[in-house]
């Protein structure tokens, strides 16, 4: 008692919000001091949202090598995106750190499934005062054998009642295509010549045999 005091939020164990509260409490000061001191609910502001992807195959296997771009829009409004090129020109770019819109001087945000066919678009910035947004995770690059999905993943209405992450799941649902060189479509060649070869070797020992 007796002494003024300054409270200051120093570490915010959950990156997606904004720790940088501070107060002062001087109500244990003065001839009359107060012993008990009610601060009330701290309350920190969503700054930031977590979007995941998870890209399958038919058999709800993990793609890799898949490459997304994360678009904003308007709450409602249609992406209208009709190349690769379009969506790369509306995706967030990253800037300190931060996914933001604009900033059309820079190159895209691009992110890449891993082997499990996971990816992540991390610390996408959002305003708290803002209404909510419809975003949209658009494949960009299929990976070898694998059609480009004409349907992005929508993350429809996100704001800052959001949960800190959320997901997407895009399912492949073409069988998987042999690349050119491939030891698959190798074999396949190999195979096809030998059963070619057999049915010719067993005509010419019919013909002869009849002569």
């Amino acid at each position: 008692l007796g002494k003024k005091y300054h409270l200051k939020e120093i570490k915010q164990p959950n990156g997606q919000y904004n720790g940088n509260y501070e107060r002062d409490i001087d109500a244990l000061d003065g001839n009359n001091p107060q012993k008990d001191v009610d601060l009330g609910t701290i309350i920190n502001d969503k700054r930031h949202q977590k979007f995941t992807i998870s890209k399958q195959n038919i058999n709800s296997q993990g793609i890799s090598g898949a490459q997304f771009v994360l678009i904003r829009k308007n709450w409602h409004e249609p992406l209208n995106i009709n190349s690769t090129e379009e969506a790369k020109k509306q995706a967030l770019r990253q800037v300190n750190g931060e996914l933001v819109t604009g900033h059309s001087d820079q190159q895209p945000y691009i992110a890449t499934t891993d082997n499990n066919g996971n990816t992540v678009f991390d610390n996408v910035l959002i305003n708290p005062q803002d209404p909510r947004y419809d975003y949209y995770a658009v494949e960009i690059k299929s990976p070898n054998g694998y059609a480009l999905s004409p349907t992005p993943i929508k993350y429809d209405g996100i704001g800052k009642t959001s949960p800190d992450t959320v997901s997407g799941t895009m399912k492949d649902t073409t069988q998987p295509i042999p690349t050119t060189g491939s030891k698959e479509l190798l074999m396949q060649s190999v195979t096809g010549a030998v059963v070619v070869l057999t049915i010719g070797s067993y005509a010419y020992y019919e013909s002869k045999k009849e002569k």
